[in-house]
């Protein structure tokens, strides 16, 4: 294992992070396999999955069936929603859906990120302000 794959495998068992990242890789992996973007994921393990999958799909598997060997990476409802997208045959709009909802869902973890950052530095900053202030009065 390398030292990249170590770091991308940290970053995914990061609580609230690997929530974001996870949306993010998979908003990638997603508009990659639909061929909107040849951006692959910049995870290690999302860019091995969605590869794998993809020539395993090349062989004539499902690529519903293919992803469902990475549950920890692909929620179960993107397995369904792909899945409903091969038995239609909508998987490219249904791929483009997905991506659309995946880049909302982590811009809006990441604001809600911003607000609690936001929030503790505050309150961090109020207890150094207050702490000199009582320091400086007993100092007089």
């Amino acid at each position: 294992m390398g030292i990249k794959q170590a770091r991308d495998g940290l970053v995914l068992r990061m609580p609230v992070i690997s929530l974001i990242v996870k949306k993010i890789n998979i908003a990638r992996a997603v508009r990659f396999m639909a061929g909107s973007t040849e951006v692959i994921p910049a995870n290690s393990y999302y860019r091995e999955a969605v590869m794998g999958a993809m020539g395993k799909m090349k062989r004539g598997e499902k690529l519903s069936q293919a992803l469902k060997n990475y549950p920890d990476l692909f929620p179960l409802m993107v397995v369904q929603m792909i899945e409903v997208g091969e038995e239609t045959g909508g998987m490219p709009r249904i791929l483009d859906k997905l991506g659309d909802f995946f880049e909302a869902e982590a811009a809006d973890a990441l604001k809600e990120l911003m607000i609690i950052i936001k929030s503790a530095l505050m309150i961090i900053l109020g207890a150094a302000v207050g702490f000199f202030l009582i320091l400086s009065l007993s100092l007089i």
